[in-house]
């Protein structure tokens, strides 16, 4: 009875042990947490043919869709930019509600691409999401032999873009909206993206379009 105590305490002992080290894992040492929002740019306004250069016209903008955009101090709640954990330089784990994505540093830049292995298969890139980037996030692929030489294209979903200085994580962050006047019909259409922004792809807008952005950071901080 006492020899069937000892090897009871033992494993239950060894259980307790168990989840203080699966526990020790995620240590505050590497994880990384959505804390405030910083390095803001002005707002831009685009149209078709370009850039709008006047500034007071796109904070014009800016002011009468406010609610879809950010500013110093404001909360930044959605649970998919939450939390990320630092493996080592080349590494993360990136942290959602649903998932744990793990990531490697695939390009070394100003803001570093951390790549996963998934992607989504598309056949319309019309989206003006694909080219108001400077990292294209997809490719065009062929497959060969096939009839009418049939052609996909491989989106990466996700990919993280980053910078890492010191203790925080530095996310660049694209929120813009795009808004459509004719007589009569205002159409508004307004999204975020993890990338840096690129005046490039403005062509992409419609004729009656109107693109205004905003470009800041999202700081994720270590836990201390």
């Amino acid at each position: 009875m006492k020899q069937q105590l000892l090897i009871l305490v033992s494993v239950t002992v060894l259980l307790v042990q168990c989840r203080k080290e699966h526990h020790s894992s995620t240590t505050p040492d590497n994880l990384f947490l959505n804390s405030k929002l910083t390095h803001f740019t002005a707002a831009r306004l685009f149209t078709h043919d370009g850039e709008v250069l006047n500034p007071a016209l796109a904070q014009s903008y800016q002011n009468e869709f406010s609610l879809y955009f950010f500013k110093p101090g404001d909360a930044f709640t959605d649970p998919f930019y939450s939390q990320i954990i630092f493996v080592n330089d080349d590494s993360i784990r990136y942290v959602t509600p649903g998932r744990i994505f793990d990531a490697k540093r695939t390009v070394t830049d100003t803001y570093d691409r951390f790549s996963t292995p998934y992607t989504d298969l598309a056949n319309d890139t019309s989206s003006l999401e694909f080219y108001i980037v400077q990292n294209k996030i997809f490719r065009r692929k062929e497959i060969s032999g096939s009839p009418n030489n049939l052609v996909y294209y491989e989106v990466d979903n996700p990919v993280f873009f980053l910078k890492k200085v010191k203790d925080t994580f530095f996310m660049p962050i694209i929120k813009y909206a795009v808004i459509s006047r004719s007589p009569g019909i205002v159409k508004f259409g307004s999204n975020k993206l993890n990338n840096v922004f690129s005046a490039d792809g403005v062509g992409h807008l419609a004729a009656n379009d109107t693109l205004i952005v905003q470009s800041f950071d999202l700081a994720f901080v270590k836990i201390q």
